[in-house]
């Protein structure tokens, strides 16, 4: 009877024992998968190689150009201007201004229902006025706006005193100008072989009252840019 329970007792330590080791065993397997999972990888990281673009000269030297005068523009208008004016002239483009805008967006300042008046120059349009003040000059005539941009009226009068700018800066050059009230002298300079600008004022022209009335009515559109805006 002792031996008996004895020896139950002893298979049970035994087995105790065998399941203690499986327990252990299968606790160290699962730390060691952890740690594999858990290992650096060995695949050597490979950085990309540097992208280059390289521009052909011309190309490069024009971005840098453009870049610069970006640059002069915020800094000092006067020299922004001077160093256009330095530019080679591109008949047909930058001698003159491309028809005013005659989309169905009337609402826009530089619609060509608004145009104030245009300065022509051998009967090409070298600069144009709306009536809200707004301007635009060809690429070769932009010493015209080097005065422009620090005014502090609107509308009518704006382009009044934007034009009177204009025939300064011409007369400066030794440009005749002449307007509807002396016209005669334009055909004269033509006659002589000069060139001569005109000071055209369009049908579309209101007063400032006229302007001040309209544009109560129509409102103003917010983020309207101009081209060549002065």
């Amino acid at each position: 009877m002792v031996d008996a329970l004895s020896n139950r007792i002893s298979a049970g330590l035994e087995a105790r024992r065998t399941a203690e080791m499986f327990v252990a065993g299968m606790r160290a397997a699962s730390e060691a998968g952890n740690t594999s999972k858990n290992a650096p990888s060995t695949i050597e990281r490979r950085e990309p190689a540097d992208l280059k673009i390289t521009l052909p000269e011309d190309v490069a030297e024009r971005v840098a150009k453009n870049r610069a005068l970006s640059k002069l523009r915020e800094t000092d208008r006067g020299a922004w201007l001077d160093e256009l004016a330095k530019r080679p002239s591109i008949p047909g483009v930058a001698d003159r201004l491309p028809p005013a805008y005659d989309g169905e967006m009337t609402r826009f300042d530089n619609h060509v229902s608004k145009v104030y008046s245009e300065i022509k120059i051998d009967g090409k349009v070298v600069a144009r006025f709306y009536n809200g003040g707004g301007a635009e000059y060809a690429d070769d005539y932009a010493f015209l706006a080097k005065d422009v941009g620090t005014e502090s009226i609107v509308g009518p009068d704006l382009a009044e005193q934007r034009m009177a700018k204009a025939k300064s800066a011409l007369e400066a050059r030794g440009i005749v100008v002449t307007d509807s009230q002396n016209a005669p002298l334009a055909e004269i300079v033509k006659n002589a072989g000069k060139s001569v600008a005109e000071m055209l004022k369009a049908s579309t022209a209101q007063t400032q009252s006229e302007w001040l009335e309209f544009t109560a009515k129509e409102g103003a559109i917010p983020g309207q840019l101009l081209s060549r805006t002065a």
